[in-house]
């Protein structure tokens, strides 16, 4: 492909399930382009393919800034099949990965297929929002872990413009699995955006001769149906960096988890000094676990310091700083680093997108969803979030997010007095207040200020200055008891309507710490499911009431008219 032209192969596959025998000419419209295809004669019962080439002149490339695709509409005598093209290719080399030629990052994330109240039950609407706060962060990749993708999952990717990592979670080749696969190859292959094909996800027999001779047929299938895109393994790999020869014949990319963390030692790094011309990847990175809107640690309610929480995966209650696995994996600063110094990596996948359930770790019951993401599992954006805005998006927009909440009951205050302060921010310095009082100027170091700061009830306040000029202000105000839920819709479609629902005081200002009971009922609709990312939330998934978890709550209406459903939110004092 070049700016002039594109060659593209176009393969349609063709049965008669008549009785007789056709002669059909099938032809292919692309945008404006229409393409007749060979003459074929096929017997009653018969099937075949009919392969052809295709000039586009000019071609407008499909791009995660620009996903443009063009309607695609084979036709045959009385029957036609409509598909979206995205015009693109990916390739990668052993200092990156490449889209239309060019060295591209990935800002990626690992997506499970779970939201709050449904599960996996998710409709485009639901996709729909989540995607969208993804692009507005920047990520421009995601990682379907541990499961295939839905072709509605397909669909929002390609329309958003997100890179598409589709997993075959399982290194498994009984017939009944393999069938499975070639069905998903055949669904996914034509997505504008799909890039990647994970073969599975950290085997405990992975880099051995019987891994080899499994992801051998696995490698197989996938290249036989779909030669156009990349085959990744992703591997929790040993701290020596052992590789099995064989098992690495399979792939054409060799993917690893965690390599920024502590905890896995240098074996990416041996891998790549021993294979200086073997192409790897950061295929899952951070696992870093918070709360949102929570800035103190307490584990009997769920709770997870936001700026770096004392509780490990590795061993229970409370551990000193810098404890192995203290917060979790890796800090989202060491995975940023990581991807400064091992470029050659392609980029990152943070663990996870949003919070899921199961896998509460470091809580145990009654938590029954992970606290991992950078979103909870409601979809509503946690303090990392905007860490990685201010790396990734949109460079030409000023980003400035501060925290934390200014409301006493969410925060860690020292003996002093003390409580910490978080700025992120894409811009030169931050100046930072609390009431009248000047906390001063400081520079932006990856794309962050952290101070100390006497908690006193008011305003929080943070300036952005470039050049020394301010461009933009964020603030925290101290807010009284709740008065009203605000209600706003996040999403609207042919199906559901998403709503969040948002304590205020009688100023109009945030309640974070409100955890008021709310009756909700809806006229147009029918409330589907009721939810507020409390990870140790343990109701009868009423459909009628919800509680507030540090001010916020999802409502998930399944609409009855083509109307958007309307909310009655009620909330009882505490």
């Amino acid at each position: 492909m070049t700016s002039a032209s594109a060659s593209l192969q176009v393969n349609v596959g063709v049965v008669n399930d008549g009785e007789q025998e056709v002669t059909v000419t099938p032809t292919v419209l692309i945008g404006e382009q229409q393409v007749s295809l060979a003459k074929t004669t096929l017997l009653a019962g018969d099937q075949t393919v009919i392969t052809t080439k295709v000039e586009l002149a000019g071609p407008h490339v499909w791009t995660p800034e620009d996903p443009y695709m063009y309607p695609v509409t084979f036709q045959l005598e009385g029957d036609q099949l409509v598909k979206q093209l995205g015009v693109k290719t990916v390739e990668y080399q052993k200092d990156g990965f490449y889209l239309n030629g060019q060295r591209y990052e990935l800002h990626g994330i690992c997506y499970h297929q779970d939201f709050a109240g449904v599960g996996i039950a998710q409709t485009k609407e639901m996709l729909d929002y989540k995607l969208r706060l993804f692009k507005e962060a920047g990520i421009n990749t995601l990682r379907s872990a541990h499961h295939f993708a839905s072709p509605d999952l397909m669909d929002a990717c390609d329309q958003h413009g997100i890179l598409l990592m589709n997993e075959n979670r399982l290194l498994e080749t009984s017939p009944w699995r393999l069938d499975n696969l070639r069905r998903m190859v055949k669904l996914s292959r034509m997505h504008p955006s799909m890039a990647f094909w994970s073969l599975s996800n950290e085997e405990l027999v992975g880099n051995t001769i019987p891994a080899g001779r499994m992801s051998h047929q696995v490698a197989t299938i996938i290249r036989k149906l779909d030669p156009d895109h990349i085959l990744v393994q992703a591997e929790l790999l040993n701290p020596e960096g052992k590789v099995n020869e064989e098992y690495l014949q399979n792939i054409d990319v060799l993917g690893v988890n965690y390599p920024e963390s502590p905890l896995m030692g240098s074996g990416a790094e041996v891998i790549h000094q021993q294979h200086p011309d073997l192409p790897m990847m950061s295929t899952e990175n951070a696992s870093y676990f918070t709360t949102r809107g929570n800035f103190k640690d307490d584990d009997t309610k769920g709770l997870l310091n936001s700026f770096g929480t004392l509780y490990s995966n590795l061993a229970p209650g409370k551990q000193k700083p810098g404890a192995p696995g203290t917060g979790g994996t890796a800090t989202p600063k060491q995975v940023m680093e990581y991807v400064k110094d091992h470029p050659y990596m392609g980029g990152t996948f943070i663990w996870l997108g949003a919070d899921c359930y199961g896998e509460p770790s470091p809580l145990g019951w009654p938590a029954t969803t992970s606290s991992y993401g950078i979103m909870d599992i409601c979809g509503f954006p946690k303090n990392d979030y905007y860490y990685y805005q201010a790396h990734w998006a949109d460079q030409a927009k000023t980003y400035l997010h501060l925290d934390p909440t200014w409301n006493k009951e969410l925060l860690e205050i020292d003996d002093q007095g003390n409580t910490a302060v978080r700025v992120y921010t894409n811009a030169d310095q931050v100046h930072v207040w609390v009431n009248d009082h000047d906390y001063g100027i400081h520079d932006v170091v990856d794309n962050t200020v952290d101070l100390q700061v006497v908690y006193e009830p008011g305003v929080l306040k943070a300036e952005a200055l470039s050049g020394g000029k301010v461009i933009d202000q964020a603030t925290q105000v101290t807010a009284s008891s709740p008065t009203k839920v605000e209600v706003t819709c996040l999403e609207s479609g042919n199906e559901v309507d998403l709503y969040q629902l948002k304590a205020v005081d009688k100023q109009g200002n945030f309640v974070s710490c409100a955890n008021n009971l709310l009756y909700v009922s809806a006229a147009g609709g029918q409330i589907w499911a009721l939810a507020n990312g409390n990870v140790i939330e343990q109701d009868d998934r009423r459909r009628d009431q919800v509680k507030l978890f540090n001010g916020l709550a999802l409502a998930i209406v399944r609409k009855t008219s083509e109307t958007r459903s309307e909310l009655t939110v009620e909330m009882e004092d505490n």
